[in-house]
């Protein structure tokens, strides 16, 4: 199992999505038997009409960061090209997802999650999502916070 939290759930998605193209037989077999994503982004195009308490937009937001420095409205084609979701018809053989995102999350909208899943489900992809009721953080926050 690979995971990631985050933009590191962003990151496992693309992974999940694209590894077909990424390796061929001549890479060997793979050893990731499935993927983990807890909250993370998977559609940057749709993000910002989905979030009223995070900067989505800017230069200097966690998006604009991932575009080089640059505005979400400079650069909508790599943020396309940055998106999970986009990749989900194409893939043909992806192993195993399980997405979890808490429904009140206030960082990265659960409709990111449930969308991606939707999309997946629509594609006859093997995912599995599961919903935290009531959860306005990332739970590595809480991790942190609790654990140290």
């Amino acid at each position: 199992m690979d995971w990631g939290d985050s933009s590191g759930g962003h990151t496992i998605l693309m992974s999940a999505l694209t590894m077909e193209q990424m390796y061929n037989d001549e890479d060997g077999e793979l050893n990731i038997k499935g993927f983990i994503d807890f909250y993370g982004p998977t559609d940057l195009l749709s993000i910002r009409r989905q979030s009223e308490t995070q900067d989505h937009t800017s230069a200097k937001s966690p998006v604009g960061m991932l575009l080089g420095g640059y505005p979400l409205d400079d650069r909508l084609e790599l943020a396309k090209t940055a998106s999970p979701v986009h990749y989900i018809e194409q893939a043909k053989e992806v192993r195993p997802v399980l997405i979890m995102h808490g429904d009140k999350d206030e960082i990265v909208p659960f409709e990111q999650s449930l969308q991606f899943y939707e999309k997946m489900r629509a594609y006859g992809k093997d995912v599995r999502f599961y919903a935290g009721k009531f959860i306005y953080r990332h739970i590595c926050d809480i991790l942190v916070k609790n654990i140290g």
